[in-house]
């Protein structure tokens, strides 16, 4: 059965027939342009991968300029917004060794209206006698 087998192909090849890889009887000539076309295909399909890769690519490359932009960009927006914290400190320090503490300076301002009218009542009273 094996040796039938084998002498059918040997003649089939010879008469320019071949069973293809589907099973299929074609003409080399037939097989050589599927194969053909299949290459074609795949080389395409090559093409467009190596060009979505170039894209992505790309828009890598944009990511990490954005990227390295935007971590400038917070190193100094960090580096301004210590320092005004440190100001702050600063200030905070100055106004607790002054003893300020919040409406000090409106207290004193109606301490001073207080005293002023007193000493108009005063001197009022000291220019009548």
């Amino acid at each position: 059965e094996g040796l039938m087998s084998a002498q059918q192909h040997l003649q089939a090849v010879s008469s320019g027939l071949s069973s293809g890889v589907d099973g299929q009887t074609d003409t080399l000539a037939a097989q050589k342009i599927a194969r053909e076309n299949e290459i074609s295909t795949a080389q395409t399909q090559i093409k467009q991968a190596e060009m979505r890769l170039k894209s992505i690519e790309a828009e890598v490359k944009d990511m990490e300029k954005s990227s390295k932009i935007n971590e400038r960009s917070y190193i100094k927006d960090k580096s301004i917004y210590d320092a005004v914290q440190k100001e702050i400190a600063n200030v905070q320090s100055s106004m607790d060794k002054l003893q300020y503490r919040e409406g000090n300076i409106e207290e004193l301002k109606e301490k001073r209206e207080v005293l002023t009218r007193e000493l108009s009542n005063i001197k009022m009273k000291i220019e009548q006698r």
